[in-house]
């Protein structure tokens, strides 16, 4: 599936002035909530978690095959210190009791103090102990030292080559019907149909149908924004009279007006049953019971996912990117909502929404049948 122009385009400029930011940045502020790479500038190894959990180098094709076991998300905890927490195993890089380099919670053991040495590199010292992070070039072990090693820093995904995607769901409509009705129904003649019964059909249960198209339309508007440029889905089930339901559903990309309308052609049915006494001309009404243009408040969940596409905007079906990265890309793209409360899986961000629907549309039918002439 290929992006629009506007959209590559839009995501492109992001992406690269991401990239040129941190890859020309003298100070380490500048891959804050990123997810990185770190790279043994003596070996060319990056600092990855093995299978047992333990830490060692390993080589790898960057960056068209970063492997998530070496992929660190940066968590700044102040001005100076921070932690890197694995993406694969979800434990942090610390100090262990002795001394040596492994996984764990985040307590003071796994803070760490970032210098720059120069020449695009850094150095990782441990705050507890005062030892630096360094790497073994003859056994790709990683240790803890007195002399600081250089680490080359890599970003670990670049946003041209993700499509942001949100897909709302859950709604749930705060307004009564009854009261809605009284604000904003009515109800809206649609034709009579005419027809006749013989002496034949005197006594017995006649059925008369009609089928008549009508235009409904459903206008949203999010409360905040999600971001431009990701390709939002939306199916809304939305309550009529008597416990049933209709579906509007969207498919658009986002632009800088995070509102949108979605009309439909639908088909309604009005069906009726007499048994009449008596033959002669007789005429069925049919009307529509129907709210017009009633603002219905709603809540609902909008998952956010980043699906990985290659240079040709196609999708690479499976591969997302993990929850870190998901809501740094929402950010740079104008996402207004706070990820505090959000729910976290492998492949996306889950946050609740809020908004408000304008919708057209039919609650139910009315029918009637009278005699109009004798036979």
């Amino acid at each position: 599936m290929l992006l629009s122009r506007f959209m590559k385009n839009f995501i492109l400029s992001i992406g690269l002035f991401s990239y040129f930011n941190i890859a020309t940045s003298s100070h380490f502020d500048g891959f804050r909530d990123q997810v990185i790479l770190l790279e043994f500038k003596s070996s060319n190894q990056y600092l990855h978690v093995g299978n047992d959990s333990t830490i060692k180098l390993e080589h790898h094709d960057l960056p068209e095959n970063p492997s998530k076991y070496s992929m660190w998300y940066i968590e700044p905890l102040d001005d100076k210190n921070f932690a890197l927490y694995s993406v694969k195993s979800k434990h942090y890089l610390r100090k262990q009791p002795n001394s040596s380099v492994g996984l764990g919670s985040r307590g003071e053991d796994a803070h760490w103090v970032v210098s720059a040495n120069g020449n695009l590199t850094y150095s990782f010292q441990n705050k507890k102990n005062g030892k630096f992070l360094n790497g073994s070039k003859s056994d790709s072990t990683v240790s803890l030292g007195d002399e600081p090693d250089k680490w080359h820093i890599h970003q670990a995904y670049f946003q041209p080559y993700y499509r942001l995607e949100a897909f709302l769901n859950g709604f749930t409509f705060t307004s009564n019907l009854e009261t809605l009705f009284e604000s904003f129904g009515s109800v809206v003649f649609v034709a009579n149909a005419i027809f006749q019964i013989d002496q034949e059909s005197v006594g017995s249960r006649v059925q008369h149908s009609y089928e008549d198209s009508h235009t409904e339309s459903f206008a949203w508007g999010l409360n905040e924004t999600l971001g431009i440029g990701a390709l939002l889905k939306a199916t809304a089930k939305i309550p009529l009279f008597g416990g049933l339901e209709t579906t509007a559903t969207v498919d658009t990309t986002l632009g800088s007006h995070q509102d949108w309308t979605k009309e439909d052609s639908r088909t309604m049915s009005y069906t009726a049953w007499i048994t009449p006494n008596s033959s002669g001309t007789y005429e069925m009404s049919c009307s529509l019971k129907m709210l017009q243009n009633a603002t219905m408040p709603f809540t609902a969940e909008a998952r956010l996912q980043a699906q990985a596409i290659d240079k040709e905007g196609n999708v690479l079906p499976g591969k997302f990117a993990p929850p870190q990265v998901i809501k740094e890309f929402f950010k740079k793209a104008g996402c207004h909502y706070s990820f505090s409360g959000s729910i976290d899986s492998d492949v996306s961000v889950t946050i609740p929404v809020t908004g408000n629907m304008t919708a057209t549309y039919a609650l139910s039918s009315v029918t009637t049948i009278n005699k109009k002439v004798d036979g």
